[in-house]
């Protein structure tokens, strides 16, 4: 689907480490550590793959590199593109996560905590949401939201105080919006 959506999430991750207490005598030993995350880091967040077998899918995982950012993957046509966004995101905290996908998804901005964090211009075509997608869950998270928004405009309403109300309430603005990729 090559149209404007941002994906919102709310999540935390469960692998973490918490620093002991400062009043707690440590026996001699060097200075307990900051926070860290656990030998083996939490990878998948999110992943909106298509029950069709030769189609795309969008994942945004946790980097592998130890300080907890993000890697958004687009899979299409049998290539990937990575999107690396730097942000600690395994402190044990609550984070919201906002994608948004502009220009009928070639322009990609990520925003972490109400605060921008980068944007992209993909070089291997627009993002795609796919069609008749699963939505698969990592284990090492705990997610508080997800949310699919048809529109760009929707991360500015993520981190705003003001309560909007749920008109659709048999969800008839998101059926259309999936049906419209068929």
């Amino acid at each position: 689907m090559k149209s404007n959506f941002t994906l919102l999430l709310n999540l935390r991750s469960r692998k973490w480490h918490h620093r002991p207490p400062t009043n707690q005598p440590n026996s001699g030993q060097h200075p307990a550590p900051m926070s860290s995350p656990t030998t083996t880091t939490p990878n998948t967040i999110v992943s909106l793959r298509s029950q069709l077998a030769a189609a795309s899918s969008l994942s945004i995982n946790f980097a592998n590199d130890g300080h907890g950012g993000l890697k958004v993957i687009q899979e299409k046509f049998g290539l990937s593109e990575m999107l690396p966004v730097e942000r600690n995101l395994l402190d044990g905290k609550w984070h919201s996560v906002a994608l948004s996908g502009r220009s009928g998804g070639g322009y990609i901005a990520v925003y972490i905590d109400c605060r921008w964090a980068n944007s992209f211009v993909l070089s291997r075509g627009a993002i795609e949401l796919p069609q008749y997608p699963v939505i698969e869950a990592g284990h090492d998270i705990e997610l508080g939201q997800l949310t699919l928004v048809p529109g760009d405009t929707a991360v500015r309403l993520q981190c705003g105080t003001d309560t909007i109300p749920i008109t659709d309430n048999e969800n008839r603005q998101v059926t259309s919006y999936f049906e419209g990729i068929n």
